[in-house]
């Protein structure tokens, strides 16, 4: 057969595609042989000029989009490491931050009065001496400041000299207010518990003093942060913890019988009765008992402490101690986000270490996971959003159609995050496992599912006290 058939066969063999590529790079050359004419395919020339003005623009945009991009990766991993500085700043803060609490008598003394006064801040100016109450309180010296005001040690000149502590608030209407509701909520609680066998801080008397608003407190010891911070945050000691725990159980418990919830539980706010405790007896790995004395504990501050049929607010309890049910609001929190509290709390005495040190809600959930498991799909889905940060919109976004929880680390704030979660221990890794008993109830402590959580009561009953 001719060449032309072949050719003919199989140019029409192609599909209009490749005809196309085959005129636009082929010619056809023709010559005579024998009378026949035969078609060849020569290929067209191309010009590959590289160096004109259209390709010398497209080499350039490259290269400056080269360049943008890695001034973008540069600027990214200069924010993250902001991020992480940042981050170990305030997680810093927030442990070296003393309670506010009126309670709270961390003496200050060393601090000259110059110095106090320079601190004022709207704060009551004193003079050492004074007195208030029309001359009952005899102010002895400062102890601390707070957001709401100052605390002073005092001797009540009517009950034998009998030194209590006095917190004077700031002559600001807010604080004000919330202080009146403070005492009102106290006087309740010390009224329905009149022998104090439930451990709440008493208040003994109210009263207005020129612009500001006074409290008179029964005068406490350090609070378990600042003991664990003056023992350089050594753990501690089990028998320690064991007192502490039960205790707490106890007088929160006896506020959820009252259907009051505390809403900020965390060390700084469960003082010590006595100030003789020493920080070398409480150092991990001594194994003598605890006097009972020197180990007593008072629960204080409840400018934020909510009855059932009050108004709950969105956000409750200080971000380290806060319960999933609060962080993503799918429910009305009640009484037992308080025992969520007192799980991180028992941790943080146990180790020295906050359970979960964070500062945002995304990563706070990814280490939630890590320590409890997943978070119950019908708490997604009713996640609430309108107060979350826009990297927490819809919980469509991060809790999957085909997973029981969230899309961690899908939407991670920094690498720095993702790697804090994954360098996070758990409650397992904590605890030794001859305390397997504690291990049990903290982990009960902190289900996610509020619905499946301990109470105080049930908690106190476990093999762990008996």
């Amino acid at each position: 057969m001719s060449q032309r058939y072949y050719y003919q066969k199989y140019y029409r063999s192609r599909s209009r595609s490749h005809k196309k590529y085959y005129d636009q790079n082929y010619d056809y050359k023709n010559y005579n042989d024998n009378n026949r004419r035969q078609y060849a395919p020569v290929q067209k020339k191309k010009n590959y000029d590289y160096y004109n003005q259209d390709n010398m623009i497209m080499i350039g945009t490259i290269i400056g989009i080269k360049i943008i991009v890695i001034e973008m990766i540069t600027i990214i991993i200069m924010i993250e490491n902001i991020q992480e500085i940042v981050q170990k700043e305030i997680t810093s803060h927030s442990r070296s931050s003393s309670s506010n609490s009126s309670s709270n008598s961390s003496n200050n003394s060393a601090q000259s009065d110059s110095k106090n006064r320079s601190k004022d801040a709207g704060h009551y100016k004193y003079k050492k001496g004074e007195t208030f109450d029309n001359g009952r309180y005899i102010l002895i010296k400062h102890l601390s400041d707070g957001t709401f005001g100052r605390v002073f040690e005092v001797v009540d000149s009517h009950n034998n000299n009998k030194t209590i502590a006095l917190k004077v608030i700031r002559a600001v209407d807010r604080y004000v207010e919330a202080a009146q509701t403070e005492g009102d909520i106290i006087m309740k609680i010390n009224k329905m518990d009149p022998e104090d066998q439930y451990r709440i801080v008493r208040l003994y008397n109210t009263f207005k003093h020129q612009e500001n608003f006074c409290m008179c407190f029964e005068k406490l010891g350090l609070s378990l942060f600042d003991l664990l911070k003056k023992n350089n945050y050594v753990p501690y000691k089990i028998q320690y913890v064991k007192s502490f725990f039960k205790q707490i159980l106890e007088s929160i418990g006896f506020l959820h019988l009252l259907k009051l919830t505390h809403t900020d539980l965390k060390p700084e706010n469960i003082l010590l009765v006595s100030s003789e405790l020493k920080k070398s007896e409480i150092k991990c790995g001594k194994t003598s008992s605890p006097s009972t004395s020197y180990q007593s504990i008072k629960i204080i501050d409840f400018g934020g402490a909510t009855f059932e049929n009050e108004h709950h607010s969105d956000i409750i309890n200080t971000r380290q101690y806060r319960a999933p049910e609060v962080i993503l609001g799918c429910m009305r929190w009640n009484e037992i986000s308080d025992v969520w509290s007192i799980g991180c709390i028992i941790m943080e005495l146990y180790s020295g270490e906050l359970l979960f040190p964070t500062h945002e809600n995304y990563e706070h959930l990814a280490m939630i996971e890590k320590i409890s498991g997943h978070i119950p799909k019908w708490m997604g889905n009713r996640a609430e959003h309108d107060h979350f940060s826009q990297n927490f919109n819809v919980s469509d976004e991060y809790f999957s159609k085909y997973r029981t929880h969230f899309d961690w680390p899908k939407n991670a704030s920094s690498r720095k995050s993702i790697e804090r979660v994954r360098e996070l221990i758990t409650v397992e890794q904590i605890i030794k496992p001859e305390h397997y008993l504690l291990k049990d109830l903290v982990k009960k402590c902190l289900i996610i599912d509020p619905k499946q959580r301990i109470s105080c009561q049930e908690a106190l009953k476990h093999s762990f006290f008996q």
